[in-house]
């Protein structure tokens, strides 16, 4: 799991609004992540859970819970977001996958045998760097699902920014 926080403020043109704002907002969010459960809360906060990966199939890498707080003052637009950032249950699934079918080709006839008798330092070397691919692959996808909240809010600076 990986916390983050985004804040970003910057100064927008005369004629914006707070609503506008939001609904450009929502749908930003809507074409880069598979949003669920998008509600506002008291206070203004938008609350949200988010998938990232491909939005219309059922693998997905990384599950955000997202708070986003809007606010326009004077012209100066400041969204600030905090949230979490773990991975997907469909993503955990196949790293596990990854990891059991290295175990069941060690049972097979060949170089790496995971019998406890004959176990060889191959054996280890193989779960080893499976290991380490997936702690690689899950920092990679969670500086991705961060990135793109980034990318979001400089799409907001983009169409309302002064």
């Amino acid at each position: 799991m990986k916390q983050f926080q985004i804040s970003e403020y910057f100064t927008v043109k005369d004629n914006c609004d707070h609503v506008k704002i939001k609904q450009t907002f929502d749908e930003r969010l809507g074409q880069v992540f598979k949003i669920h459960n998008l509600k506002e809360e008291i206070g203004g906060h938008i609350v949200f859970k988010a998938l990232t990966g491909s939005r219309n199939t059922f693998f997905h890498h990384m599950q955000m819970q997202v708070v986003c707080d809007i606010t326009l003052e004077k012209n100066v637009l400041r969204i600030m977001t905090t949230g979490e950032i773990r991975p997907a249950s469909s993503q955990i699934y196949l790293y596990i996958m990854a990891l059991l079918t290295a175990l069941l080709i060690g049972f097979m006839p060949g170089p790496t045998l995971a019998s406890w008798e004959s176990a060889s330092a191959l054996d280890a070397v193989i779960l080893l760097l499976i290991g380490g691919y997936v702690i690689h692959d899950k920092q990679i996808k969670m500086q991705g699902a961060e990135s793109l909240m980034q990318d979001v809010i400089s799409a907001i600076e983009a169409v309302f920014g002064a």
